[in-house]
Order: C-alpha cells, then structure tokens, then sequence
C-alpha cells in the first residue's frame, strides 16, 4: 500500500508495539488509559485479560477463545485492601502489566500505522475476532480503514 496519510513508526512507538511476554501478539485496546480498580481481596489470584476483547475488564471473560491469547495469572498483593485503588493497564501495552506505565499516550498512531501496514490485511473482515498480528478488531471505535 501506498500513500497512506500515517506517519513512519519511531523507535518509541515500534517499541510500544512489541509485547515480548506474548510473543508476537498485539491485543487490541479497549480502552487508551487506565483503569481505577478497588474492592479487591488480598492474596486472591486473578485472571487478567491480555486480548483486549474481556467485556468484563480488565477481569478475562474467555473471550479470547479460539486466538492465541492466554489471560495472565495475577495474585493481588498482601498489601491490597478493599478501599485501596489500583491503576491497571488497559491498552494491554504496558511494559509493567498489570500496571499502566503510561504506553497509552504514544499508542494511537503506532497501532494504526501497525495495522495499516499488516500482512494479514485480507483477513480484516467481521468473521475475524481479532488480528493477532496488528490487534485490529472489526468494531474498534478507530480503524487505519477510516483514514484511507
């Protein structure tokens, strides 16, 4: 593809992109931010969503069934009461999951460009649940397809 109206990738931006606990996989992004969880118990684990797709967030709800995705395993820590406020990633970028690093602020424009130039492209249809390769989803509220 030619002509396309996003920028080159930056270091920085190539580097939010690549998620080396999953390997090759890019979630999608429910949301570009954090989220403010409490009312957890200490020492209960937890199943965190790492697909992106979790309606139930950032908690899984299997909705990554049938992809490569695996919800990450998480024990709240011993030093976490039930009025005691968490910050939790949910661009499911953060270097420090499950806590935000602030990776959502340069994430836009790299998992655009990432899904504009995806090699997977023919396969971006409604029957697909999730691009592994770009996180591209067919109801993102943002689509590289918007700025063609």
């Amino acid at each position: 593809m030619t002509n396309c109206c996003l920028p080159e990738l930056t270091t920085k931006q190539k580097l939010l992109i690549n998620i080396p606990d999953m390997e090759d996989l890019k979630p999608c992004v429910p949301l570009y931010g954090t989220l403010k969880i409490d009312g957890l118990e200490a020492g209960k684990t937890m199943l965190l969503c790492r697909c992106g797709l979790s309606k139930n967030g950032p908690w899984c709800d299997n909705s990554h069934k049938g992809t490569k995705f695996k919800p990450t395993k998480w024990k709240v820590p011993d030093n976490v009461g039930p009025k005691r406020v968490l910050r939790f990633c949910h661009c499911k970028y953060s270097k420090n999951f499950p806590q935000c690093d602030g990776s959502h602020a340069d994430l836009p424009t790299a998992l655009l460009t990432n899904q504009y130039h995806c090699d997977n492209q023919d396969n971006h249809t409604d029957s697909l649940k999730i691009c592994e390769k770009c996180g591209w989803t067919p109801d993102q509220v943002l689509s590289y397809k918007d700025l063609l």
